[in-house]
Formats: structure tokens, sequence, C-alpha cells
């Protein structure tokens, strides 16, 4: 209980802290049992949170996704959860972190600054097609503050 007061866990992160924590695996068996029962552990419901608030660390549906099935979420769970983030939506967050990051860019040369954020969002999964566009579109917002 107190691993789902923390936060929010998909069921085959609760099993592996349970069995890191050496109990049996008929305890673990009941527990996810009765937790699923009870409503407290859903993996459709913790997919979409998840979603939520990886939207909100300004991450890319193939990140997302990664982190899902890491977590044990089932690939119909991840799929409906990314349901509602489409292209625009992906979009506006890839020029949320490039516009976050720009900052950090003035006084750096627009080649150095092209790469830095290009990299920036790559890290994060965005699409080179995505990078390509966000990177120019915010480079020449910002083409005051860099070097030549």
């Amino acid at each position: 209980m107190r691993l789902l007061n923390a936060r929010l866990r998909s069921t085959q992160e609760l099993e592996r802290a349970l069995r890191k924590r050496n109990f049996s695996p008929t305890v673990i068996t009941e527990v996810l049992t009765r937790f699923v029962e009870v409503g407290l552990l859903d993996d459709a419901v913790f997919a979409q949170e998840f979603t939520r608030y990886s939207l909100g660390k300004l991450r890319s549906r193939s990140v997302i996704a990664t982190e899902l099935r890491q977590r044990g979420v089932a690939r119909q769970h991840i799929e409906s959860a990314l349901r509602d983030i489409d292209e625009s939506a992906e979009l506006e967050v890839a020029y949320q972190l490039a516009r976050k990051r720009i900052r950090s860019l003035t006084g750096v040369n627009t080649a150095t600054a092209y790469r830095r954020l290009s990299s920036a969002l790559g890290r994060r999964g965005f699409s080179t097609q995505v990078i390509s566009q966000v990177t120019r579109d915010v480079l020449g917002e910002m083409g005051q503050g860099l070097e030549n």
C-alpha cells in the first residue's frame, strides 16, 4: 500500500517491488489479484496518467511508449493512452521544449545552437522531421540573440 500511496504503479512494477521484498509468489498473486479487483491497480488508468504526466515533462510519444513498455504495460493500454496525442500535440510539446532550451543558447553561434537544440529534441525522442522544423522555426524566432 505504501508503494501505491507514493504514486500510481503498473501491475508489473508492483509485482517486481513485492518480489524484491521477498514475498512468496502465492502472496504476490493474491495481493495483485485483490488490488485489481478493488481498482487499486489498473494498467489502463496508469498508462493514461503516465502519458499525461510525461507530456508535461515534454517527452515525445515514442519515449512515453518505451517507458510504458518498460513498466510492463500491455500494448493495447499503451496504444489507447497515446491515441489522444496527435501530431499537432506532439509538435506543440517539441516547440515548448525548444523554446525552453533556446534561452540557454543566447550568445552562441547559430550552428552550435542548431546542434544543441536538435540534440535536446532527439534525446526526447522526436522524429527528424519534427526536430528539423521546430529547430529551424525556433532559431528563426530567436535569431537576434544568436551569433552568426
